[in-house]
């Protein structure tokens, strides 16, 4: 991120010591120490809430996508259906057929 240098931390660090002096350098140091461990807290707190966020995504997705096949299996089945009659179906189908009659029976009526 930053390109700096074990020297430009050597500068930074002098610099500090002219200006805040010895007394109020290890007050600093500690400020700085804090304020640099709530950042990084913060972004690993943003950084997984992001990938929860993600996993929660896909996990939608691929609830849609489950959903998607089982209506089509749905809409499968019920074609099926509609093309294939059913038992009672079947039954009602062969009760409006007529029957036929025995074959003397027939004979005998011709006569």
């Amino acid at each position: 991120m930053f390109d700096i240098g074990f020297f430009e931390l050597f500068v930074i660090a002098v610099v500090a010591l002219i200006v805040l002096g010895p007394e109020k350098m290890p007050h600093a140091l500690r400020m700085c120490a804090a304020y640099w461990g709530r950042i990084k807290r913060n972004l690993l707190e943003t950084k997984l809430e992001l990938e929860e966020q993600l996993a929660m995504e896909e996990i939608r997705r691929q609830l849609k996508e489950e959903q998607a096949k089982v209506q089509t299996l749905i809409d499968q089945q019920d074609s099926q259906e509609q093309k294939q009659p059913t038992s009672v179906q079947q039954e009602q189908l062969k009760q409006e057929e007529p029957k036929e009659l025995p074959k003397e029976t027939a004979d005998a009526k011709k006569d």
